[in-house]
């Protein structure tokens, strides 16, 4: 509901001062709020970069003909995106495989994609729908270590459905 992805039956959900109920996913999203599915949806022979880059779509400036002409202002812009995914990718510790098709990643990597695309996305508030299921003991320990830095070194609002309660309680 928080999303937009379902609709509410009753009740209102508001971020700050803004009515989200009834809003489309892609305004949420426009609004600061991203999320993160349980099961996977990464573009499987896209790059890990191109992966990130995708949340930075609400950020984009530059107009479809600007880009491609590659006029000097979309130039710089797309020079921005890919410094701030670079960053991302460095933060979530996804820095060496930036170039590697995503979906050729071990599950754990391929769901810190995942991550990395939402905070690519600049959100005031992230929404984690089970961030750490399916994975190894050792992905779980990776990825409940970066959500946590995400909390504490972002700002970042965290909304987190997780049924390992270590991980919540971390």
């Amino acid at each position: 509901v928080l999303s937009g992805v379902y609709r509410a039956s009753a009740g209102t959900v508001h971020l700050g001062t803004t009515e989200l109920t009834g809003l489309a996913p892609h305004t949420i999203a426009g609004l600061g709020v991203a999320r993160t599915f349980q099961n996977l949806a990464l573009p499987p022979h896209a790059t890990v970069a191109d992966s990130l880059l995708l949340g930075r779509h609400r950020l984009t400036r530059s107009g479809f003909i600007a880009t491609g002409l590659r006029l000097p202002s979309a130039a710089r812009e797309e020079k921005r995106h890919l410094d701030r995914v670079r960053e991302i990718a460095e933060f979530i510790g996804l820095e060496k495989v930036l170039e590697r098709p995503a979906g050729s990643l071990p599950y754990g990597q391929q769901k810190l994609v995942e991550l990395g695309r939402a905070l690519c996305m600049e959100p005031r508030v992230l929404l984690l729908d089970e961030p750490i299921a399916g994975m190894t003991a050792d992905e779980r320990r990776r990825t409940a270590s970066v959500v946590a830095n995400v909390r504490d070194s972002l700002g970042i609002s965290i909304v987190l459905v997780e049924h390992d309660m270590g991980v919540v309680m971390r």
